[in-house]
Formats: C-alpha cells, structure tokens, sequence
C-alpha cells in the first residue's frame, strides 16, 4: 500500500503542475492586453 500512496501523490503532483501549465497561456494573454 506504500508504493500505491506514493504513485497517487505523483499522479496528483503530476495533475497539479499539468493544470499550471494549461493556465499559463491564459496569463500570458492577459499580461499582454495590459501591455497592449
């Protein structure tokens, strides 16, 4: 059951940095109308 806790905390880190990532381009958007 160890190594199934420690899979499903790299899974949800996983998850977690893939939703920051998809957030990015919206930023990145966004900091460019203020700039614009």
């Amino acid at each position: 059951s160890g190594s199934e806790s420690t899979a499903a905390e790299k899974i949800a880190k996983f998850t977690e940095c893939g939703v920051r990532v998809a957030k990015i381009p919206s930023q990145i958007t966004e900091i460019m109308d203020e700039i614009l």
